[in-house]
Formats: C-alpha cells, sequence, structure tokens
C-alpha cells in the first residue's frame, strides 16, 4: 500500500469510529482535515489530529472581540494544525520528564542540536477532503470601512515596508512570479504536476514560472478531468442561457460581469453584490455591505445589458436585519423600502418566485455565488430553495446545471442537492476566466519546457 493510500484510509476509518454524535449529520457539509505520522519502515499509520469544519468569524464579531475570547478560526486545516501542534508539546514535556522516552522507536521526534525535529523514520502529512476554494478572501480593512470589505475574519494581515508577505497573507516571490523564487522551486524536483485547477487563473511562481525550470510538467488527473466536463458542458449548452452570479464586490468581477451580459439571456445578480445595483437604481441600502465607489460600474453595466438583449434581475424583495447573526430578528421588506438601521442578507419571496419561473424558461443555468449569507440560518432560504429548484429541472433533463467557485459548492452541498447538478466546480475565478475563454496561465505553461 502506497504511502498516500494508507494515509486517507487511516483518517477516514478514524473519522468512521467517533459516534454520530460526534460528527456532522449526513445532511450537512464540511471538510475533513487530518493531521498523520507514516512510519516508512514498516507502513505503519498514525492519526496525529483530526477535525472538521469550515467557518470562520466575520467582521461583526472580531471588530468588537477580547482577544482569546472566541475562536476566530474553525476550518478543519487550521484546527487541525492546532491539535497537531498541541501534540508535539505534550510529546516534548513527556521526553523532557523521561529521556528514555526520547529513543523509543514509537515517538516521532528527537532532539537535534538545541531543536526538536522529526525522526528520519517518520512522515508527516496533511490530509484535506476537498480541495481549497482557491480564493481565501483574507483582506485588510479598506478605504470604505467594514460593510464593503471582503473579510472573512480568519486573520488581519497588513502590507508593511520591507514585509515579504503581502496584503492577502501570500509570499511576495510567489505572487509576483519571481524567478529567482521559481528556480528554487523547480529544484526540489524534476517533473511538476499542476492539479489545482483552482488555482491556474494565476500567474504565480509556483503554477507559472516553475515550469520554465523543471525538467517535466504535466497536468494531473483532476485538472484534466475538471477542464474535460466544463468544456463538453459548455460546448453542448442549449439556449437559453442564464447566468447566477454573487459575491460582495463588482469590481472583483467586472471582467466576467462585461463578458456575460455579451451571452447570457438573463443574469441574476445576488449577495451583497446586488446591494451595489441596488443602490445606482437610486435606493436606499440601510446598512447592507455595499461598494460605494463601484455605483458608477454598476450604472454602465445596466445600461450595457440593454444593447445585448440580456435582462439583468435583481432582487424585488430582500430579508432584513439589524444584525448579522444566527436567528436573529428580521423581515421582509421591498427591494426600495430598506430600513436604514438594517442590512440585506437574503432575497425575499417574490425574487424567489421571480427566479422559478425564469428556470423554468430557460435550458442552461451558470451559478457562481450564493444569493445571500447562506452560512447564516435563516438567511440561506433563498439560495436553497433556488438550488433544489434547479436540481429538480435537471433530474427531469430539463435545465443544464454547471456551478462554480467554494461558497456556490458549499451552499449546495449544504442545500442537498450537489450531487444533482450536472457539474460542480472547486474553483471561482478560474471556472469564471475559463467560460469566458481567457487563457489561464498555469494551464498554457505546462509543457513548455
Amino acid at each position: 500500500m502506497i504511502a498516500s493510500d494508507a494515509v486517507s484510509r487511516a483518517v477516514l476509518d478514524k473519522y468512521n469510529s467517533f459516534q454520530a454524535k460526534l460528527r456532522p449529520s449526513d445532511d450537512q457539509f464540511t471538510v475533513l482535515a487530518s493531521i498523520v505520522a507514516y512510519k516508512k519502515t514498516r507502513e505503519e499509520v498514525r492519526v496525529l489530529s483530526i477535525a472538521t469544519g469550515t467557518k470562520c468569524c466575520g467582521h461583526s464579531l472580531i471588530d468588537n472581540y477580547v482577544p482569546g475570547s472566541i475562536l476566530v478560526d474553525s476550518h478543519a486545516e487550521i484546527l487541525s494544525r492546532r491539535g497537531f501542534i498541541r501534540y508535539l508539546l505534550n510529546t516534548i514535556r513527556l521526553c523532557l520528564e523521561d529521556p528514555s522516552l526520547e529513543l523509543s522507536d514509537d515517538v516521532l521526534i528527537e532532539r537535534k542540536g538545541d531543536r526538536w525535529g522529526f525522526k528520519d523514520s517518520w512522515e508527516v502529512f496533511l490530509y484535506v477532503s476537498d480541495p481549497p476554494c482557491g480564493d481565501c478572501a483574507i483582506y485588510d480593512r479598506d478605504d470604505h470601512g467594514k460593510q464593503s470589505m471582503n473579510f472573512t475574519g480568519a486573520k488581519l494581515l497588513v502590507d508593511t515596508p520591507g514585509s515579504t508577505v503581502d496584503a492577502t497573507g501570500q509570499d511576495k516571490e510567489e505572487t509576483d512570479d519571481d524567478e529567482n523564487f521559481s528556480r528554487k522551486l523547480a529544484s526540489l524536483g524534476d517533473i511538476y504536476i499542476n492539479d489545482a485547477f483552482s488555482c491556474s487563473h494565476r500567474k504565480q511562481a509556483s503554477v507559472h514560472n516553475i515550469t520554465k525550470y523543471i525538467n517535466k510538467s504535466y497536468a494531473g488527473p483532476l485538472l484534466k478531468k475538471e477542464i474535460d466536463a466544463i468544456n463538453l458542458i459548455i460546448k453542448n449548452k442549449k439556449e437559453p442561457v442564464t447566468c447566477i452570479i454573487g459575491g460582495s464586490k463588482i469590481s472583483t468581477k467586472i471582467n466576467i460581469i462585461e463578458f456575460l451580459i455579451t451571452k447570457m439571456d438573463f443574469l441574476v445578480i445576488g449577495g451583497a453584490m446586488a446591494n451595489t445595483f441596488i443602490l445606482a437604481k437610486g435606493y436606499d441600502v440601510g446598512k447592507s455591505m455595499v461598494e460605494r465607489d463601484a455605483i458608477n460600474l454598476a450604472k454602465t453595466i445596466l445600461e450595457k445589458s440593454k444593447k445585448f438583449d440580456c435582462k439583468i434581475i435583481l432582487p424585488e424583495d430582500l430579508v432584513v436585519s439589524k444584525q448579522f447573526e444566527e436567528n436573529s430578528d428580521h423581515k421582509i421588506v421591498n427591494t426600495s423600502s430598506i430600513p436604514s438601521e438594517m442590512m440585506a442578507l437574503d432575497i425575499g419571496p417574490k425574487s424567489i418566485e421571480n427566479i422559478k419561473s425564469i428556470f423554468e424558461n430557460i435550458k442552461t443555468l451558470l451559478w457562481n455565488g450564493p444569493l445571500g449569507a447562506f452560512e447564516i440560518n435563516p438567511f440561506g432560504t433563498g439560495t436553497f430553495t433556488l438550488a433544489k429548484f434547479a436540481a429538480d429541472l435537471t433530474i427531469k433533463n430539463q435545465l443544464i446545471t454547471v456551478a462554480g467557485g467554494g461558497d456556490t459548492a458549499s451552499a449546495l452541498n449544504k442545500s442537498g442537492v450537489a450531487e444533482d447538478f450536472t457539474y460542480i466546480s472547486s474553483a471561482g475565478g478560474a471556472f469564471l476566466e475559463w467560460l469566458e475563454g481567457i487563457e489561464l496561465p498555469a494551464i498554457s505553461a505546462l509543457g513548455n519546457n
């Protein structure tokens, strides 16, 4: 058994050994992550830490919390890392109390000079059940304040003078596609395989320039599968075609929006992005998240859509609340009547029925981005209801449904209909750019050496 098979089997066996009450229910979507030790000499696998989770606290909590009072980041990978660190520290403590333990073949670590390190006989692996979504959406505050920032709360990073890290937490050598850094990465191996479609729209060192300096580079099986599936669906799409596009900022999706209005019969805009369009039409949006410096951009898109006979669908009514919290008090209002002290968090029943009627009269649906704050109950009603409706039409062969993006996949999984969609891509930005026909730099770079 190769290490990867042994590791994945051990993690899944460990997860399934837990009592049902310790695991998410079958109708819940989550990510499973584990840090595993593998002993090469006897193919022994030891699960050191295991966790599930996809959540982190939003800015409404982060802004006012006392450090140490809440667990900010509860992503499975982060939780498993915390458990792993605790395991290591405990092992070091035990070895200091009883130095003979360090000599045991069952202990993973040993002293190496004035530090501790892993014994050569052991390897450590990170297992993750789902590929990363690609865009971590971790940003510092911008000039527009908390209502306009795309911020998950996972970590606050600042681009300081002399820092090797950019504002998103990535190394600048990586994001700048640095030649020397690419050479260093390439020196670590002879063959490079890109199996990350979700990152392939980025011109960065680890997925782009590395191919210049390594002997051979190939597309991995998952990347090939992703591209082949999307191409097949797009080439065979039937008209009329509609796209749902959500997210917080127009500015991050302006190119794809301008492309879509030339190709779509209907463009359904939801999420916080819709608030900017609503504001552009002259309505007050209260305390809703909005991108105020993109109002003119929204107006331009609305005008351009008329030239291409693409009907932009905005919410007719909205679910609003004073608080972005689980089960907070809320009410339904017309889009033109959002109270000044409240924020829009989901589309209302009129909007849902309107979009349903569109679904019934089209043949292909593209979906990128939720229509509301689906992570928080009850603000996922719009997304879940329409996801189930689209899935039913797909089952009846009345609709081709293609979805892309980590948040979209999470929402569809949470609604329980992901398996019924024609295809779901894990990628967000790469998915949209591929639909647009843009050549993805990380893919075009493969095999060019």
